[in-house]
């Protein structure tokens, strides 16, 4: 796929995903056990809710600077949150954690890593997405966007700095916000 398409994808996750909250995964905790209603967030299905999307979550590595050998202090390092929305490579991330970045890469929770091939941004939302060269990833499914309400609850999922997988819940407190 093109950077060019690539950059479409971008921009059809940005107006899909109404929360992509630091890098998290957000997930909306009250579609995953359902019976006619909206059901209130329980522990059981925001557990069940995280249990879908931790395993799209991956960590993003980034190297600043100079490429000399691997522990060359003049280069600088950050790590930032992404998922897989693609089985075949294709993750979302926010444009502050790539830009500028001479290599980056994409860690999952096995410890596999990947280099980051194709690079597309849209700085002015704050999003990138990139590809790895990777097949039969577990993508994170996109919700219908035009479906979320005031109050309802979500989850958001990161593994924001490299500290590891966090999770926190919330509610929908904003719609149609343009940033």
């Amino acid at each position: 796929m093109s950077v060019t398409g690539l950059k479409w994808i971008a921009v059809l996750v940005a107006m899909m995903l109404l929360a992509l909250v630091s890098g998290c995964v957000a997930v909306d905790a009250a579609t995953v056990e359902t019976n006619g209603t909206t059901p209130a967030l329980t522990a059981i299905n925001l557990v069940d809710a995280v249990d879908a999307a931790l395993p799209s979550v991956v960590r993003i590595e980034v190297r600043y600077g100079p490429q000399g050998s691997p522990g060359d202090p003049s280069a600088q390092a950050g790590a930032g949150s992404g998922w897989v929305v693609d089985s075949g490579g294709i993750i979302v991330t926010n444009n502050h954690v790539i830009n500028g970045a001479e290599t980056i890469e994409v860690v999952f929770q096995d410890g596999a890593a990947y280099t980051a091939t194709d690079i597309a941004t849209a700085a002015d939302r704050d999003l990138a997405v990139i590809r790895i060269d990777a097949g039969n990833l577990n993508a994170s499914e996109v919700g219908d966007s035009a479906a979320i309400r005031l109050g309802q609850p979500v989850a958001a999922i990161g593994n924001a700095l490299a500290l590891g997988v966090r999770v926190t819940s919330g509610i929908i407190s904003r719609l149609d916000v343009d940033i």
